[in-house]
């Protein structure tokens, strides 16, 4: 069971290929899985008014001298994924990979795509997340009951220098 949900209006923002006729494709089962062409944590996701992606700070690991806590902020989740048929709903989930237990999870979010070969492509805001020991985690992309894919988290104690 999730401890912690956060709200759809935290996607920052979500750009599919616009809707059109295309050949790309044909032949392809329309419930294929969608391929993820990039899945990154960063500090600070945007996107500028001519559609490129600034994304700052990409990280892997967070530290803490003390446990259970949360990191300080908010973070972002940026998302690229390919062979997108039509509609799709996407939830990001945040895990415990030592008890597998679903700290934080999204509300579902809709996004469709007109051409499967077109990225589509997403950013989330995630809140503070929970870091209830030393260990790994792991930020997953699901659509329905199927995982897309993950990225772990590596949480470590960070030793105070005594002086």
């Amino acid at each position: 069971m999730c401890k912690d949900a956060w709200p759809a209006h935290s996607v920052v923002c979500l750009c599919a290929a616009p809707t059109i006729k295309s050949s790309h494709g044909k032949g392809r089962r329309r419930d294929a899985k969608a391929d993820i062409q990039a899945f990154l944590i960063a500090d600070l996701v945007d996107r500028e008014t001519a559609g490129k992606w600034i994304i700052c700070g990409v990280f892997g690991q967070l530290f803490s001298d003390r446990f259970p806590t949360r990191f300080g902020r908010s973070v972002f989740a940026f998302v690229s994924l390919t062979e997108v048929h039509g509609r799709t709903e996407l939830i990001l989930r945040y895990i415990d990979l030592q008890t597998n237990e679903v700290l934080l999870q999204s509300q579902p979010v809709s996004l469709e795509s007109g051409d499967p070969l077109a990225p589509v492509e997403a950013a989330f805001e995630v809140p503070p997340l929970p870091m209830p020991h030393e260990g790994v985690y792991s930020l997953e992309l699901w659509s329905g009951d199927e995982m897309l894919g993950a990225t772990r988290l590596k949480v470590s104690k960070l030793e105070r220098l005594s002086q």
